[in-house]
């Protein structure tokens, strides 16, 4: 439910932010992505983490 996707969205948040919408969490942001695989779940250009948008770099 409700709980469920705002846990998710909130664990993803601790991470980075979606650029593209804030408000979806890492799998919904990077859902049509051609990077879909667990190995390169980190590639999704839409997807930002803290460290590359506060420090311009990949961790």
């Amino acid at each position: 439910g409700v709980i469920d996707i705002a846990a998710d969205w909130m664990n993803d948040l601790k991470e980075g932010v979606c650029l593209s919408a804030m408000w979806f969490n890492h799998e919904q942001c990077c859902w049509d992505s051609n990077e879909t695989t667990f190995a390169e779940r980190d590639k999704c250009p839409q997807w930002k983490t803290w460290a590359e948008l506060i420090l311009g770099q990949a961790e």
